[in-house]
């Protein structure tokens, strides 16, 4: 009984910084979101320079990076017990 506690107990662990990741992502995504729009507006008013080409660059790598972690599913995880577990 109680390795089936134990392993209740991680899964459990595993769901809730599940959560918080994503959660901690959705907020880098919402800032980083903003700097594109900022990068451009600069673009705009002062022209390409290659110091701007190379931020606007590094801020959409971040961003990809962002989306694939968010899509990326968690390994299926299905706790399996034996009938002295149990």
């Amino acid at each position: 009984m109680k390795q089936l506690n134990a392993i209740l107990e991680q899964e459990s662990k595993f769901a809730r910084d599940a959560a918080s990741k994503s959660s901690e992502l959705k907020e880098r995504r919402a800032a980083t979101m903003k700097e594109p729009d900022n990068l451009i507006a600069a673009i705009r008013q002062h022209g390409l320079s290659p110091l701007l080409s190379a931020e606007l660059s590094k801020v959409e790598t971040r961003l990809a990076e962002i989306g694939r972690t968010m899509d990326r599913k968690p390994a299926g995880r299905t706790p399996t017990f034996s009938s002295e577990q149990i």
